[in-house]
């Protein structure tokens, strides 16, 4: 997979004005970890990522006007091969100005670092410190066939009296059960029996010691039918069934990206469950974007992520 993009000094607005618009939900900690690394580097360290919605044919003509080596390249530890070019001809940069000139950015990685460039940059104003009104940002358009959202399965731990049995019983109160024999041990079998309309919300659950992966559809009790699919398993799982509070989350959920290695880490009881999630495209993470709804932390995995410190940017 190829994905291109353009990093750029970005106008920092907040949620509010709709400009840039969030998925996710956040949290103080995060922000305030990234308000001490800013302040003491002055230093924006790593783009944030974003894309916009658009077809990137123009974007192609700017690629094919680029000199065939990049300015820098690198491989990151996992592969990920990182090439960048610097735009310096003025007509090209004038034309990716007009390009992307009142687009709507919606942010895929990076929700806690935009919330503190905003932050910051309201701070030094309020100063009368000019110059930092910007920050540097990744954008890609919509239709790059780069743009791969992996699903971020949770793994269970650590909460008194969870019982498979017991569990699988109180979930009927909000979804139908449909269990699908050997499941537990074969990802695309389980990936197969997740795949379906998304006007039901759908997910999978998986035990150790239980070779058999349990299908949930959750019924209209579990929530509205137009909620995205992930705030919904949050809502039945963690608010009706096991009551752990959002701030105490943390301690008892571990999240995994690949859905083998989610089930081999249930397979070997590294967890008490496994609940496996359906990947969001990226039409229904714009809708909820647009309708100025956002997501569970972690509800989306862009793979593979940017690296830090290709592009910084100097907030004096």
């Amino acid at each position: 997979m190829t994905r291109k993009g353009v990093v750029a000094a970005a106008a920092l607005s907040p949620w509010s004005e709709g400009t840039v618009r969030p998925h996710e939900t956040t949290f103080a900690a995060p922000r305030e970890d990234r308000a001490r690394l800013l302040d003491a580097t002055r230093v924006h360290l790593s783009p944030v990522f974003a894309m916009y919605d658009g077809p990137g044919e123009e974007l192609e003509r700017v690629f094919d006007a680029c000199r065939p080596w990049p300015d820098l390249a690198a491989v990151t530890d996992d592969g990920t091969q990182h090439q960048i070019w610097r735009v310096t001809e003025p007509d090209t940069v004038a034309e990716l100005m007009y390009l992307l000139n009142g687009k709507r950015a919606y942010i895929l990685d990076g929700h806690h670092r935009y919330e503190t460039m905003v932050a910051f940059a309201e701070q030094q104003r309020r100063r009368g410190v000019p110059g930092v009104q910007r920050g540097p940002m990744f954008l890609v358009p919509m239709a790059d066939p780069g743009l791969v959202i992996l699903p971020t399965h949770r793994i269970i731990s650590g909460v008194p009296e969870l019982t498979r049995d017991g569990f699988l019983r109180d979930v009927q109160r909000h979804c139908a059960v449909q269990t699908v024999a050997g499941a537990a041990r074969d990802a695309a079998k389980l990936r197969q029996a997740l795949h379906g309309a998304r006007g039901v919300p759908r997910f999978a659950v998986v035990f150790p010691g239980d070779g058999d992966a349990h299908v949930l559809s959750v019924n209209a009790r579990g929530g509205s039918p137009s909620d995205p699919e992930i705030s919904v398993m949050h809502k039945v799982v963690f608010d009706d069934l096991l009551a752990i509070p959002a701030h105490e989350r943390h301690a008892h959920v571990r999240y995994v990206s690949n859905t083998e290695a989610a089930l081999e880490q249930i397979a070997q009881g590294s967890g008490q469950l496994a609940l496996i999630v359906r990947p969001l495209e990226l039409v229904e993470l714009k809708e909820i974007s647009d309708l100025g709804r956002v997501m569970p932390q972690k509800s989306t995995y862009f793979y593979p992520k940017l690296a830090s410190g290709l592009v910084m940017m100097p907030i004096d």
